[in-house]
């Protein structure tokens, strides 16, 4: 245990010398909570915590909230649905989701969504740049008890919404969506077997313009990857079900159950296992693209060396045991 720990203290040390990025480890209850608009929205990590890369978000949706259609002029966007039921609008072909349902908004793209059922739905919210988290600090309040009437959120929207970029449905200055809008759910995404557990790709980066990738991976116990670390991009997991535990860049392990997030910055030594007696099931998004590449490379495949030979073509390195 000692060794891995000063082993993966070494790696991090030459790989980025005093720069080392910020490994963020967020458990379920954890970030800047804000109220807006009758939904309740936690700040997983801002702009500052991925130098600019991207933000995500965490929403509860009460029965009969969510968000009227409208545009994004400078982010893309990512929803995954982790909790109830949400129905989709815009230029997402109106749908209902469930659990495991993800959705990639390009730019200009409109769309909204709506909770139409009566128990309470929870998503989480990419965006692609970072900054948009923003919106909610100066549009929310962090005091639930001093929730704005609605002639005050009416006041104070045109500004905010001016200044993130942010145009509602029927606003003629908008330009077309720089790509068309996916809506999957878990059934329909392409499946892999990695080492005998399967990984289903939901969103692939061909249609985020290499922006990143979206995959659901489940881990039967025992399951797990070594210590090892991405050259190309950065990963963020979401426990959905069961508990990983993981091995941080300073070496330590941290038990993830579910409703966790941690970010892993790109050249961050790392390694994760189940070490619990049920499976564990996970979001993963790669940021940018091209990491999906990489299951069509190894599935079905096994034996170590194999596997190792075909991740390094795509800029993953295992660590020497």
């Amino acid at each position: 245990m000692e060794a891995d720990r000063s082993r993966f203290a070494a790696t991090a040390e030459t790989t980025f010398g005093e720069k080392m990025p910020r490994t963020i480890l967020r458990l379920p209850t954890a970030g800047e909570t804000y109220y807006s608009g009758g939904n309740t929205i936690t700040i997983k990590l801002s702009a500052g915590d991925t130098a600019g890369a991207f933000g995500c978000l965490e929403l509860t949706v009460p029965p009969g909230g969510g968000s009227l259609p409208h545009r994004h002029r400078h982010e893309e966007e990512f929803l995954f649905v982790t909790e109830g039921e949400l129905t989709f609008s815009g230029d997402i072909a109106p749908r209902r989701g469930g659990p495991e349902t993800a959705v990639y908004i390009p730019r200009h793209a409109l769309h909204g969504f709506e909770n139409r059922t009566t128990q309470p739905a929870r998503l989480l919210s990419w965006f692609f740049p970072g900054g948009f988290e923003g919106y909610f600090r100066e549009m929310g309040v962090s005091d639930p008890n001093a929730l704005l009437s609605f002639e005050e959120y009416r006041a104070r929207a045109p500004r905010i919404d001016e200044r993130f970029g942010m145009v509602p449905e029927g606003d003629p200055d908008f330009e077309p969506a720089v790509r068309e809008a996916v809506c999957v759910g878990r059934e329909v995404g392409e499946r892999f077997d990695i080492e005998g557990d399967p990984v289903t790709l939901l969103i692939v980066s061909s249609a985020t313009g290499n922006s990143f990738c979206a995959f659901l991976r489940e881990a039967t116990p025992g399951a797990g990857i070594p210590p090892h670390l991405h050259f190309r991009e950065d990963e963020t997991f979401f426990v959905m079900e069961g508990e990983l535990t993981a091995m941080l860049p300073d070496g330590q392990w941290a038990a993830l159950p579910a409703g966790s997030l941690l970010h892993l910055p790109k050249g961050a030594p790392h390694a994760w296992f189940n070490r619990s007696e049920r499976s564990a099931r996970f979001l993963v998004v790669a940021t940018p693209g091209g990491f999906d590449g990489l299951f069509r490379n190894i599935h079905h495949r096994t034996g170590a060396e194999t596997i190792v030979e075909r991740a390094a073509r795509h800029g993953v390195a295992f660590l020497p045991g």
